[in-house]
């Protein structure tokens, strides 16, 4: 029939030899694919079976199912990473985690009141002011506040005023990229979504460069590019955690790479986005020294400096966040407990110090552990200390565990895995039944206080950590 025709023979011996090298490769990538199809289904099923968004009954129905099977996807990668075939599962990993994003992306998404307090302070960006000189209450917006009344502009409102006497608490990267909805052609919601969406397949990119630049199969990635944690966090409300963890693995990727200086900026961006990562930065500056630490030094003082005319009292807002939220937590609230017990002063700020002072000291001891030429172990490392803030902190939101899941890409640990996918039980809190439903019985465990689900959910993470400890014979510098 010619060259592009389709011809019958039967085979011989050597296409029997090419059936089994074949094998292989299909027995990897089927279950993969079909793992990919039915979690797109799911999320179509969430986001896009009606004109509303997906509700917190729907989400409870859906997401142990989700669970389980990026569970078994990632177990599958892990099972398989020696065996030939990497090539097509790879491609598998890649067009789903697409798929996956825009279609949460795509799809009609609950409202974030987040999302209005970060485009308020965009907007203050674009308008010309100092978003770190003043909360947004302060009489110093008046202007700004008239010109979006006399357009129609509604973002003044919400729930997110609830905070208005609160300075912000987030870096001049965050700030910056929050305004650049403001100059776009669309919905500024749907933009920053757009953009968050971005970072994070742009996170899978950098994911997939270190992976190979460390000597592991790309298709690891799969722990981070189908996280149903990170497409959550970043597809559907659109948190600058995104934008974090992109610079943090772009630090990392360089680092691997001996550019110690780049690194330095680009761990520089990721702390003027959010704070917290200067804990990561230890890691990196042990290994990239005085190059690392000029171009950090550098790029903050270049960040800050723009809005130093907002004095000392631009870290107020850090400071009320540091000193009042709460939620979702699992150390902090034993550490209190005991503080209260034993009737010591000020028992929620002396609780604070002493968990802030344990995720010092940890990352002080990975750091120190960390031979200064050991780039395989920095993903290891990186991951622990990211693993500690999230058992420390007195504030766990689901999307806070991203640099931790990025970096289990090298070595998926099963309780940091179940340490990831814990906090999604926050969502409980926005559940409404009937009473005497099974969804009332469900709501009183994601109450605020005392969110019952804590106890049972991390005591299960800490058992499955023991369990690994007490198997390895105590801590290991990677693990």
């Amino acid at each position: 029939m010619g060259s592009r025709g389709i011809s019958f023979r039967m085979p011989d011996r050597k296409d029997h030899q090419e059936d089994h090298t074949r094998a292989p490769r299909l027995s990897g990538l089927l279950p993969l694919a079909g793992s990919g199809a039915v979690l797109a289904a799911l999320y179509v099923w969430l986001y896009h079976s009606g004109s509303t968004p997906p509700t917190v009954q729907d989400r409870v129905i859906a997401y142990p199912v989700i669970f389980a099977i990026y569970l078994f996807s990632v177990w599958w990668i892990w099972h398989l990473r020696e065996q030939p075939g990497r090539r097509p599962r790879f491609a598998a990993v890649i067009l789903a985690s697409v798929a996956l994003h825009a279609i949460v992306l795509s799809g009609v998404a609950p409202k974030n009141p987040d999302l209005d307090r970060h485009l308020w302070e965009g907007r203050v960006l674009v308008a010309g002011h100092n978003p770190y000189a003043a909360a947004p209450e302060a009489p110093i917006y008046d202007d700004l506040r008239a010109q979006l009344e006399a357009e129609g502009d509604d973002l003044w409102s919400g729930y997110w005023l609830k905070h208005k006497q609160i300075r912000s608490v987030y870096g001049p990267v965050s700030t910056a990229l929050w305004a650049v909805p403001h100059l776009l052609p669309i919905n500024r919601v749907c933009a920053l979504r757009i953009i968050m969406t971005l970072c994070s397949l742009g996170t899978v990119a950098l994911l997939v460069a270190l992976l190979t630049t460390l000597g592991h199969p790309r298709a690891l990635v799969i722990v981070y590019a189908w996280s149903p944690v990170c497409i959550n966090g970043f597809a559907d409300r659109g948190q600058i955690d995104a934008a974090m963890v992109l610079l943090v693995v772009l630090a990392a990727l360089l680092v691997a790479r001996g550019r110690f200086a780049w690194a330095g900026i680009a761990m520089a961006a990721a702390v003027l986005t959010k704070l917290w990562p200067l804990l990561l930065a230890l890691p990196m500056l042990r290994m990239g020294g005085r190059r690392f630490a000029a171009g950090f030094g550098l790029a903050v003082l270049a960040g800050v400096l723009p809005f130093a005319g907002a004095g000392p009292e631009a870290l107020e807002g850090l400071g009320a966040f540091a000193d009042r939220w709460h939620a979702n937590d699992s150390v902090f609230t034993l550490v209190l407990m005991a503080a209260e017990a034993l009737h010591v002063p000020q028992a929620a700020r002396v609780a604070r110090s002493i968990v802030a002072l344990l995720a010092v000291a940890y990352t002080v001891w990975r750091t120190w552990r960390l031979e200064p030429d050991d780039v395989g172990g920095l993903p290891g490392v990186l991951a622990g200390i990211s693993a500690a803030v999230i058992i420390l902190s007195p504030v766990t939101y689901p999307w806070y565990a991203a640099p931790m899941i990025a970096f289990l890409c090298f070595a998926p640990v099963a309780w940091m895995l179940a340490l990831s996918l814990a906090p999604m039980l926050w969502y409980l809190r926005f559940l409404k039944g009937d009473p005497g439903t099974v969804w009332a019985a469900l709501a009183r465990w994601g109450d605020k206080p005392p969110q019952l689900w804590r106890l049972p959910a991390y005591a299960v993470v800490y058992l499955m950590a023991a369990v690994r400890w007490v198997q390895r014979g105590g801590p290991r510098p990677s693990s």
